[in-house]
């Protein structure tokens, strides 16, 4: 039975849009080329990054974020490029030797051969981290849905 009806009507547009994802996702595949590419260049900027702490509190601190320039060259001889960000560590002015992608590394690309800006690395996170995180949530937030919140929860003692 469905509790917070706000809630569930929520969930469910969350999960259209992870559908929507989904879908775009899949006629980007059903036409894509594969190519191998490089790690052309990193970036490191100065950054304040987020993390939470506990229910309500947000923590901050200083950190280093990381983007990695990737190249490639597809079946018919065109270049192409793209950037992807590289991760992030703790504390400013770290070395670029903390980012997930190295200077000159063998990475796999999957693009669209009538648009090269539409490219994502040949990876899990990569291609399907924005809908599979998007569907989580709208899972979490239907399931949560059907429960009373806990600000309403009274016990009888």
């Amino acid at each position: 039975m469905i509790r917070n009806r706000l809630q569930f009507y929520l969930s469910v547009i969350l999960l259209l849009v992870a559908l929507f994802f989904v879908g775009k996702r899949l006629v980007f595949l059903s036409h894509a080329e594969k190519a191998d590419g490089a790690v052309e260049g990193l970036t490191a900027a100065d950054s304040i990054c987020h993390t939470k702490r506990g229910r309500r509190s947000r923590s901050s601190y200083e950190c280093t974020r990381y983007t990695a320039s990737i190249g490639f060259v597809t079946r018919d001889g065109r270049s192409g490029s793209f950037s992807v960000v590289a991760g992030s560590a703790r504390g400013h002015n770290q070395p670029i030797s903390a980012a997930s992608f190295h200077q000159g590394e063998r990475v796999r690309v999957v693009y669209n051969p009538n648009n090269l800006s539409e490219v994502y690395c040949d990876a899990f996170m990569h291609l399907w981290g924005k809908p599979f995180m998007i569907s989580i949530f709208a899972v979490v937030t239907m399931v949560g849905s059907c429960f009373d919140s806990r600000s309403r929860l009274r016990i009888n003692v």
